[in-house]
């Protein structure tokens, strides 16, 4: 995926099929196949989203129907309510999907073998069940994900994803649970024993060759970051339930 536009020719619908979350219609789309992304902290990975069928999910935000991707993830909403810095990918998507070529998961498979990947670019990746990530994923090089669904979704996302948590209390709950972590925090806040910084926050190491975000398929650390994004100023109110619980 390009932050200026989305390909049409580097794109994918690879699997259909009923939200976990909703049992309403979502589809897996992978962007960037030939690996130009420009994003900046991935780096060149190919990025794979969790959409709606039929519709602009950016008319979504701020609506029920925005579970059917996101299940009760707290940053969605519309406007200044909204914390997601996903915003313009969604709408970016909305524009462009209908147009895009369809694979099945073998050859989505094979098309990322040996490729890195970002599970999850828009939405959460846990509102498709879990064999269908498994069968994706078999053969690629490396990937990142996460979710912010790791309270109730497939125990096996352990396994693939980081769970996404805004407190300390979360943090340690999804440990409890078996869990490697994602905590945004503010600059200020501490860094726990259990935790290292992201190596793209402190020396500019991309997700492309990092690899740790990838859930306990490594025994590493879990990570945390300051808030950042398009939604970092409206992340306070998140985070600050440290100071104010």
């Amino acid at each position: 995926m390009s932050e200026r536009g989305i390909s049409t020719r580097r794109s994918a619908v690879v699997w259909r099929g009923p939200s976990v979350f909703t049992g309403n219609p979502v589809q897996v789309v992978m962007t960037g196949i030939d690996l130009k992304s420009v994003n900046e902290k991935t780096g060149p990975m190919v990025q794979i989203s969790v959409l709606p069928q039929g519709r602009n999910p950016s008319l979504d935000f701020g609506t029920p129907r925005e579970h059917d991707v996101c299940g009760d993830c707290a940053l969605t909403g519309r406007g200044a309510k909204r914390v997601c810095y996903a915003a313009y990918l969604a709408w970016l998507h909305g524009q462009h999907m209908e147009r895009y070529r369809a694979l099945s998961l073998i050859e989505a498979r094979i098309a990322l073998a040996g490729k890195p990947v970002r599970v999850g670019s828009y939405g959460d990746p846990a509102a498709v069940p879990f064999d269908v990530w498994n069968e994706l994923l078999v053969r690629v090089d490396n990937w990142t994900g996460y979710t912010h669904a790791w309270r109730t979704c497939d125990e096996r996302f352990r396994h693939l994803l980081m769970a996404s948590v805004e407190t300390t209390e979360g943090y340690l709950e999804a440990r409890r649970r078996g869990w490697r972590t994602f905590r945004m925090k503010l600059p200020s806040f501490a860094v726990h024993p259990g935790e290292v910084r992201c190596p793209y926050e402190t020396c500019g190491v991309q997700c492309v060759k990092c690899r740790l975000c990838c859930g306990t398929e490594r025994p590493a650390k879990s990570i945390v970051v300051n808030a950042h994004g398009v939604g970092a100023g409206g992340s306070l109110r998140f985070v600050q339930k440290e100071l104010f619980p």
